[in-house]
């Protein structure tokens, strides 16, 4: 029996975290979709287990996505970490220089694949 993998999402939307959520239903392994809102939170679900990849929204109060991929690879340098915007996608600028892979939200199929390539 496979494991069940651990992707963590980092989103202050409970909308969006659940549209993400519902899209990542359709991943071909089974997978446990935690979501954390604030750095306390990330740092805690970081102790507890460490994540299969990371999923983290752009615009948030209080934690941008470059402190967020720091603390992430304090834990482990190789957890997939893949920024999710609304404005991500059109807009260069928003990129955060290491993360694996930016993507729009509206481009969910996108994201399923880019998890699904983590993944594996």
């Amino acid at each position: 029996m496979e494991a069940v993998r651990l992707i963590l999402h980092i989103d202050d939307s409970a909308d969006d975290a659940a549209l993400v959520e519902l899209a990542l239903r359709s991943l071909p392994v089974a997978a446990d979709v935690r979501l954390v809102q604030g750095e306390e939170a990330l740092r805690s679900a970081l102790l507890e287990r460490l994540p299969d990849v990371v999923i983290c929204d752009y615009e948030m109060p209080g934690l941008s996505p470059s402190r967020a991929l720091a603390i992430v690879r304090e834990h482990s340098p190789a957890i997939p970490f893949i920024l999710a915007s609304h404005h991500v996608g059109s807009d260069p600028s928003l990129r955060v220089h290491g993360a694996t892979a930016h993507v729009s939200k509206g481009d969910l199929a996108r994201l399923v694949s880019l998890v699904t390539l983590a993944l594996s």
